[in-house]
């Protein structure tokens, strides 16, 4: 893909200085493409896409299975990636709360209507 980005550019007329950023989803080939383009391309930066980031997070709060976003990061998370972390552990925590208190959850459907 490395390669194939590469050709691409050239073939699109594309100057490699105004290629400044890399946008993936999570998977691990993503991330290796990642690695590989901001080492060819010393200006470029790796990017996870924001949408699907916050799409797999809802999946894993409503399933509550978060500890698996861990090997999302496999560089380790920073300070927004611990932010996300916690944030979701909060929600996942309300949806438990909500899935196991009738009361709320009645509420909370009074409220949606």
């Amino acid at each position: 893909m490395d390669d194939q980005l590469a050709s691409d550019l050239v073939a699109w007329g594309l100057d490699k200085k105004f290629f400044i950023a890399l946008v993936t989803d999570t998977a691990s080939n993503m991330n290796l493409l990642g690695k590989m383009v901001e080492e060819r391309y010393s200006k470029t930066k790796h990017h996870y896409c924001t949408a699907h980031n916050l799409q797999l997070m809802a999946i894993k709060a409503f399933t509550g299975d978060i500890g698996i976003l861990e090997k999302q990061f496999p560089d380790g998370i920073g300070d927004e990636e611990e932010a996300l972390f916690d944030s979701l552990w909060q929600a996942c925590n309300l949806v438990s709360h909500m899935h196991q208190s009738s009361t709320s959850k009645e509420k909370f459907d009074a409220a949606q209507k």
